[in-house]
Formats: structure tokens, C-alpha cells, sequence
């Protein structure tokens, strides 16, 4: 009985780790396009959260879990701030009045 318990117990951790592998082989790469929902379903190892903070000038301290609410926050405000800039560029392009002599 013992036994069966132990082969049991083996079969469900490999089972974990065949699937968090099969989800890490899948997941989508880390970059400036990710969706922070589609970040937050996948795993990242900590060396790839602090590569994607180094690249985007993002404080690399702390642990990975601080490190992945830095990055959700990045790409949800990222994606923000893109959409104002149009926005204002927009108006700026169909309500700017240009004078004359204007050098």
C-alpha cells in the first residue's frame, strides 16, 4: 500500500513538470507587445523578468514576484500611454492653426 502511494505521488509530481514544461515551451515571448493578461497566464523565469526589466529601464531589485507586478504594471501603462500620444498628436495634426510667417 505504502508503495502505491509512493509510485502514485511520483506520477502526479512528473505529471506537473511534463505540463509546466509543455506550457513553458509554448508561452509567448516577453516583449513590448505582450498583453499583460497573457503575461500574467504563463511563467517566466526570474532571469527573463529581469533581462525584460533591463531593457525597458525598469527597477531589477527585488524578487520575482515584485519584478512580475512591475511588468504587468509596465505593459498595462505602456499601452496607455501609447493610445494619449496618438491621440494628442491626432489633434494637434487637425486643430493647429499655422500662421502665415511662420519660419
Amino acid at each position: 500500500m505504502l508503495q502505491f502511494k509512493i509510485m502514485k505521488m511520483k506520477h502526479i509530481i512528473l505529471n506537473k513538470k511534463l505540463r509546466s514544461e509543455i506550457r513553458m515551451s509554448e508561452r509567448p515571448k516577453l516583449d513590448n507587445n505582450l498583453d499583460s493578461n497573457t503575461f500574467k497566464e504563463y511563467y517566466y523565469l526570474k532571469k527573463e523578468l529581469i533581462d525584460f526589466c533591463r531593457k525597458n529601464d525598469l527597477q531589477i531589485t527585488d524578487g520575482k514576484l515584485e519584478l512580475t507586478k512591475r511588468i504587468v504594471n509596465f505593459l498595462d501603462i505602456d499601452k496607455k500611454l501609447i493610445k494619449l500620444t496618438i491621440l494628442k498628436i491626432k489633434w494637434l495634426i487637425f486643430n493647429t492653426i499655422i500662421e502665415k510667417n511662420f519660419v
